[in-house]
């Protein structure tokens, strides 16, 4: 063989030995998995309390990105001298403290025992004095605004399935939304769940008034026969509600204090801020403490969600920074109580540090140290904005897979990027995490329990994630590689 041959093939043995599919080099990939793990480690740490909003872990985590993002040449992205790198969001704690609900069926009066109905509102007090049920089945149309003022629409999907479906109702005017749950320990879920301390936007004034009902209880009301033939009529994709014979008497109260969190937000300085800006998004907040006072650990540490979402972020800054100067602002929001409805993300939304119109694209970071390498990649919010083309060429070029759409469609609403597709801001979720089948055993196993703890993580996946968003920002940064809107 050739001497010059035999070279060649030696440095392609020798650059294969040494990179990654990424391009990366093995030793460059391991020293990012390691130092996201570091962050994980500490933002996850018991010290930090489990970073709940309004606490002492609050300050700890807001100190410590500060800290990480300053160091990797960040500047404050609030745009406001009076509150750097922390931007107010101003919350209310609430706490479920009592509630009764009763029928009025056939002129008699029907109270349903406390394990067979529950009632909650964002308010402090809530009280609805017999108004009529709208059975609506398992969905819920949009409606015109105000065409379901004074009802109580009756919802028969599950929770998590119908959240959509209140938020419609309560949009077009109802007076509450009963949700049909199948037995008496998904009731007392709801009431432990809702007896602790949660959390809404001080801006939030709309009564949003919830009742829980068990089937059983709800069918011995309108009668076997009659609850199964709404049933079949709601089955009918044109069926559009049935009012019932029936009046709701619902009654709730919650203790309100209030607070004060921050959104955390830094910024890489463009050369051309006229261009417009992108967002990189991870929620830096968890629930604190959780599970039951006789539980030996009760710190929900939140490693995996979502300490790993902002170890991707910082590591992911020290790259765009070296890789710079950018067209475009690059700004890095960490939002506060995303657990309890994104409501970081809205309360950005409602007070911007730029116009909204400026933002050409938004990233969410979240729960994303599950995956191992070669992941398929699930694009939450594909179709949704003007980003899908960059968005599929970048996953191309990473030799990546794509991941079933109708999985993506089943999460995009659970992320803070719903918050801006709802107020039309392009937003997007490109994750590795969704797809692996590990995902399913953390739900059942580590999802917002005591178990989220930092350790034995797997990160190449994250690291992939990672690369596949530097080579989509740098593009998306540079005004002439994409003009602002994609034209």
């Amino acid at each position: 063989m050739p001497l010059r041959a035999s070279l060649i093939g030696l440095l392609c043995v020798f650059v294969t030995a040494c990179a990654t599919p990424s391009g990366v080099s093995k030793s460059e990939f391991a020293e990012i998995e390691r130092a996201m793990a570091e962050h994980i480690n500490v933002l996850a740490s018991d010290g930090f309390e489990g970073r709940r909003p309004g606490t002492r872990g609050e300050r700890l985590t807001l100190d410590y990105l500060r800290d990480e993002f300053e160091k990797r040449g960040l500047v404050s992205g609030t745009n406001d001298p009076a509150n750097p790198w922390f931007a107010p969001v101003e919350l209310v704690r609430t706490k479920a403290v009592a509630s009764r609900v009763e029928f009025v069926t056939n002129g008699e009066p029907v109270a349903l025992d406390a394990s067979e109905a529950f009632a909650t509102t964002n308010l402090r007090r809530s009280l609805l004095e017999y108004a009529p049920l709208l059975f609506a089945g398992a969905s819920l149309s949009e409606r015109p605004e105000d065409e379901l003022v004074g009802q109580v629409v009756v919802l028969t999907s599950s929770p998590m399935r119908s959240a959509g479906y209140s938020k419609a109702a309560f949009d077009a005017g109802a007076a509450a939304v009963l949700q049909v749950v199948e037995n008496e320990e998904v009731i007392e879920r709801f009431r432990r769940f809702l007896g602790t301390e949660r959390f809404r936007l001080e801006s939030e004034t709309r009564d949003e008034l919830t009742a829980y009902v068990t089937r059983d209880a709800l069918t011995k009301i309108i009668g076997e026969e009659q609850f199964a033939a709404l049933e079949q009529a709601a089955s009918d994709p044109e069926f559009a509600g049935q009012l019932l014979p029936i009046t709701a008497r619902i009654e709730a109260s919650r203790q309100s204090p209030s607070i004060v969190s921050h959104n955390f937000i830094g910024k890489i300085q463009g050369t051309k801020p006229e261009a417009g800006a992108l967002i990189l998004m991870g929620h830096w907040d968890h629930f604190g403490q959780c599970g039951d006072e006789a539980d030996p650990d009760r710190i929900c540490n939140g490693a995996i969600d979502n300490a790993s979402g902002l170890a991707v972020m910082i590591e992911l800054s020290a790259r765009l920074q070296a890789r710079g100067p950018h067209d475009r602002d690059i700004y890095f929001l960490g939002t506060t109580a995303e657990e309890w409805g994104l409501l970081g993300a809205k309360a950005f939304i409602a007070r911007p540090p730029l116009p909204l119109d400026e933002v050409v694209g938004i990233f969410n970071f979240d729960t994303i140290a599950i995956a191992g390498r070669g992941s398929p990649v699930v694009f939450l919010g594909e179709g949704y904005t003007a980003l899908d083309p960059f968005v599929l060429k970048a996953i191309d070029r990473a030799g990546r897979d794509l991941g079933p759409r109708e999985l993506a469609e089943q999460f995009v609403r659970r992320q803070d990027g719903w918050a801006f597709l709802e107020a039309g801001i392009p937003s997007i979720m490109l994750t590795g995490a969704l797809g692996a089948p590990e995902m399913q055993a953390y739900f059942q196993s580590r999802y917002h329990n005591a178990q989220d703890n930092p350790g034995e993580l797997v990160l190449s996946g994250a690291v992939e994630d990672m690369l596949l968003h530097e080579d989509l920002v740098v593009e998306l940064a540079d005004a002439e590689r994409y003009p602002a809107g994609g034209e």
